[in-house]
């Protein structure tokens, strides 16, 4: 007992140096402390992961004349497998009178394999853009205006006076067809011949019309009227001279005989495809007939 008297009186004399040393060293510490958290490198901050979105397919490289101009005029495709000719064209399609739809007088075969076709016919979208008169047709009460795009309008022109410097007349019968329009047409020779694949030996159904697009032209002589529209207008001198004239332009024959689509024969249709975009809208018409 007066060992632990002694001890704690020997304590109580040296208590205010113990509780300096206890002061100091929790002060010490404490600035240690907040030197460390002051001066020690932080860990960066990570970025926030942002995931792809999903990728857009890539739109496709087009020509600059293509990205400037209008919606394409017509989407067939060619097909994977060798295309097969049609059948050989027994015989050919007459056009009743001067200005009016073909009649009949036999016609190429309906069945053909071209892709996206019907009855031989490739589909052509309406395009009733840029449209220019080109003249009219008929006479009094039937008379009417015909149209073709632009370019094809200045070409025709220009082939209409260089025409008339060699004695021919060209004229303009039809040029830009609504698909309203070819669809009246064609439900009238469906009346007439009895059935849609007879009708289109002759006509175009709608939507699958060259002069949809406002490129085609229907063209007869001025000196020999009662041809136009007719078979008979092979034989003219305005048939003869478009022959031989024609590429000269970027004019060419749609439908030469037993070609292969199996569409009849039809020397008065003519299309132009002088530039790259006339020439893209008859691409693939022009691939099936191997034209350059």
């Amino acid at each position: 007992m007066k060992p632990l008297m002694k001890l704690l009186r020997a304590l109580g004399d040296r208590w205010p140096f113990f509780a300096l040393a206890l002061t100091t060293m929790l002060m010490v510490l404490w600035v240690g402390l907040t030197l460390q958290s002051v001066f020690s490198p932080q860990p960066a901050a990570q970025a926030p992961v942002v995931l792809p979105s999903p990728l857009a397919p890539p739109s496709p490289l087009l020509p600059n004349w293509a990205k400037t101009a209008p919606s394409p005029l017509v989407a067939p495709t060619l097909p994977s497998a060798a295309i097969v000719p049609p059948s050989p064209i027994a015989s050919v399609a007459q056009p009743s009178s001067a200005g009016q739809t073909p009649t009949t007088q036999g016609a190429a075969s309906g069945s053909n394999p071209l892709p996206q076709s019907r009855y031989g016919h490739l589909p052509y979208q309406e395009h009733d853009a840029n449209l220019v008169s080109v003249g009219t047709y008929g006479s009094g009460a039937n008379q009417r205006t015909e149209y073709l795009d632009k370019e094809a309008a200045a070409t025709f022109a220009q082939m209409k006076a260089d025409a008339g410097n060699a004695g021919v007349s060209l004229v303009a019968i039809s040029g830009f067809r609504s698909v309203a329009d070819q669809e009246k047409l064609f439900e009238r020779q469906i009346q007439r011949q009895g059935s849609a694949a007879a009708a289109a030996r002759l006509s175009a159904p709608p939507g699958y019309s060259e002069h949809h697009t406002g490129l085609t032209l229907d063209i007869g002589d001025g000196a020999q009227p009662d041809t136009d529209v007719k078979f008979e207008f092979e034989n003219t001198k305005a048939y003869e001279w478009l022959q031989a004239n024609g590429r000269r332009y970027g004019v060419e024959l749609s439908f030469p005989p037993n070609n292969i689509q199996g569409v009849s024969f039809e020397p008065w249709h003519w299309r132009f495809t002088r530039s790259p975009y006339a020439a893209a809208v008859f691409s693939v018409a022009r691939t099936l007939a191997g034209m350059p």
